[in-house]
């Protein structure tokens, strides 16, 4: 009976999108992801700011974007809202930048292999 319990709950803390537990899923799910290029959304359009990265969430709890050797994109993973695009070639993160200082909403898209 407790396993069923326990399934429901996962099952339930994987639905609420707002929760801490949901937005570490999310940033275990795109760990690692290679990046095509990073985008910045603005009012105005997207603005590229890098090119060829990848994704890392530090043992600490930051999620961090990173192109060639600077780190577009620093956030806690807890404070992060974290999605996938539908068609899964790619993420919205939104959220407090430590780099910039300031509250921002950054498009990566992943890096495709054909296989």
């Amino acid at each position: 009976m407790w396993e069923v319990l326990k399934k429901f709950n996962e099952y339930l803390a994987k639905r609420d999108t707002s929760s801490p537990r949901f937005r570490r899923y999310m940033a275990g799910k795109v760990n690692n992801r290679k990046l095509a290029y990073v985008t910045l959304r603005r009012e105005a359009g997207d603005v590229v700011l890098g090119k060829d990265g990848y994704i890392h969430v530090t043992d600490d709890g930051r999620l961090r974007v990173i192109c060639g050797m600077d780190a577009v994109f620093d956030g806690a993973v807890d404070e992060t809202k974290i999605a996938e695009f539908l068609s899964l070639d790619g993420a919205v993160i939104e959220g407090d930048d430590a780099v910039s200082g300031e509250h921002r909403t950054v498009l990566a898209h992943y890096l495709y292999y054909r296989k």
